[in-house]
């Protein structure tokens, strides 16, 4: 599939190559390495770019040649990562033969590189090679190593790819099965990649997506399954929204329609998606304490997007050392309503400076964390804005003068949510913070006043949604949806209408997160 990405950030990819692309001397400022030409080269061949003919065709005769002496091994010597590795890739699809095929498999298992963006563009490179040769009898090996390659910096463009193949429906007959499982992940991540912008909607019409989602309602088990209802969380976001008036469709009435009709098929199955996970929050938290380790992810991650109250079961989980999925478990105390996630929370912070009073001279003499790992103190500065109160204001307060930018980072941005109840004192932390040495830190303080209402912040942000420049009315809506600005609502509406596709595109998912953010996503 060549997709012509929209390109809103692309992931990692992007943001970092596009930066570059109009700012050629930022990552040397900011410490980032260098854009490699692995990645440049692949975003000018999804933009359109055509590769060399001549060196396709050289290429292949030479494969041609090395196939017919020594069979899959003796072209396997020759794939190395670098430019070249995609023209390989299309020289073996046009070959198209069993051995090229088999060739092509064997790459999903390498490690072809250990930068991480050119690695993920060297697995959609083989996966689109795989499916231009429509060879189904690679699906069961491209499942199983879909979860490393959905975890890469390109994973919803891996997905999108598995998405399209025409068999890969016949791989969710069962969807608790090892195969079922990979295939729903795989389809959950496509499906975010279109929410996201960063797949085409095209992909409704290419891979069936409503067909798909209506078919699994019907045959939806009893049983309360992490992944489905990721999946059918995933479902009815997209119910929703109305793909088919995306821009990229303009002048495409036939894919316009297939793409009406794949959304239709979803509302169809609304009701029975509402009533899959109606209370499933409750079967959930039950089943936690006897998952295993890759089950209790799952469900934490669909705990979390259902803004589930857990209960007491998760405090009681992290009262063991032992427990894997620590993070993801103080992520989802933020919905907890019982009183002891607070206290434990709490407990946590306070636990970093090993009980001693917050105080910023003491944290500069003693700057190890032991106590606490970096990851869970920032899940738990994440977790504390769902927790109003005086001990927890506190905490964020002394956190946002932290020495360490991470945390005044994370600190700063669960600031706001609730009237402070020290307005002074915290109005005087956030105005340090917006001229801090930090662009970063700058940013979540100037969220966290608009956040309260301050007219200053809020009009920084409007200024920025005006500016002729498209990067900059990126990154303003990025920060309304994150920082919840739900102040911002009005002027993101307007954007929705907007002349640029992309933009109008960004603005819609801003202002729907901003909804599911106050009524959650089953409203």
């Amino acid at each position: 599939m060549v997709v012509p990405v929209l390109l809103l950030t692309l992931g990692a990819a992007a943001v970092l190559l596009g930066s570059r692309k109009r700012r050629p001397h930022s990552s040397a400022n900011s410490g980032q390495a260098p854009a490699s030409p692995v990645a440049y080269q692949h975003l000018q061949l999804y933009q359109g770019g055509l590769l060399s003919q001549s060196a396709l065709e050289t290429t292949k005769a030479e494969f041609v040649e090395k196939l017919s002496r020594g069979g899959a091994p003796a072209v396997e010597t020759c794939l190395r990562s670098g430019l070249e590795f995609v023209v390989q890739v299309r020289a073996l699809a046009e070959i198209g033969t069993e051995d090229a095929c088999r060739v092509l498999e064997h790459q999903l298992a390498r490690r072809i590189s250990e930068d991480p963006i050119e690695q993920a563009w060297y697995w959609v490179d083989l996966v689109q090679a795989l499916r231009d040769l429509n060879r189904g009898e690679s699906l069961p090996t491209l499942l199983r190593c879909s979860e490393k390659a959905l975890s890469s910096p390109l994973g919803h463009l891996f997905a999108a790819e598995i998405s399209a193949f025409p068999q890969f429906p016949e791989y969710l007959h069962d969807p608790l099965s090892p195969a079922g499982q990979a295939s729903m992940r795989v389809l959950r991540s496509a499906m975010e990649g279109i929410r996201r912008g960063f797949v085409p909607v095209t992909l409704y019409a290419e891979g069936q997506i409503g067909e798909i989602v209506r078919r699994l309602t019907e045959t939806c088990p009893d049983t309360a399954d992490p992944l489905l209802a990721r999946l059918f969380v995933e479902a009815l976001r997209h119910a929703r929204r109305s793909y088919s008036n995306s821009p990229e469709l303009r002048d495409d009435p036939l894919r316009r329609q297939a793409v009406r009709w794949q959304a239709g098929y979803l509302r169809d199955a609304e009701p029975i998606l509402r009533e899959y996970l109606h209370e499933i929050g409750d079967d959930l938290s039950r089943m936690l304490p006897r998952c295993s380790p890759d089950e209790q992810a799952d469900a934490l991650a669909v705990l979390a997007e259902l803004h589930a109250d857990t209960g007491e079961v998760l405090i009681e989980l992290l009262r063991e050392k032992n427990f894997p999925s620590r993070v993801s478990a103080i992520e989802c105390l933020q919905w907890s309503a019982t009183p002891e996630a607070r206290t434990l929370l709490c407990d946590l912070a306070r636990s970093a400076i090993a009980g001693r009073p917050f105080k910023v001279s003491w944290w500069r003499r003693h700057q190890s964390m032991d106590t606490v790992p970096t990851q869970e103190l920032l899940a738990v500065m994440q977790a504390l804005r769902g927790h109003p109160g005086e001990e927890s204001e506190a905490i964020l307060g002394e956190f946002a003068r932290h020495p360490q930018p991470t945390f005044r980072i994370a600190a700063l941005n669960s600031l706001g949510w609730w009237e402070p109840i020290d307005r002074s004192g915290i109005l005087t932390t956030l105005h340090s913070a917006r001229i801090d040495e930090n662009p970063e830190v700058r940013t979540a303080a100037v969220g966290a006043l608009a956040r309260l209402g301050e007219c200053a912040s809020l009009q920084v942000l409007r200024d920025s949604l005006t500016s002729e420049n498209v990067e900059t009315v990126h990154q303003a809506i990025e920060v309304i949806a994150s920082e919840g600005l739900t102040w911002l609502w009005p002027e993101l509406d307007m954007l929705t209408e907007a002349d640029h596709p992309a933009i109008a595109h960004h603005a819609w998912e801003a202002v729907e997160g901003l909804r599911e953010s106050i009524l959650g996503p089953l409203a």
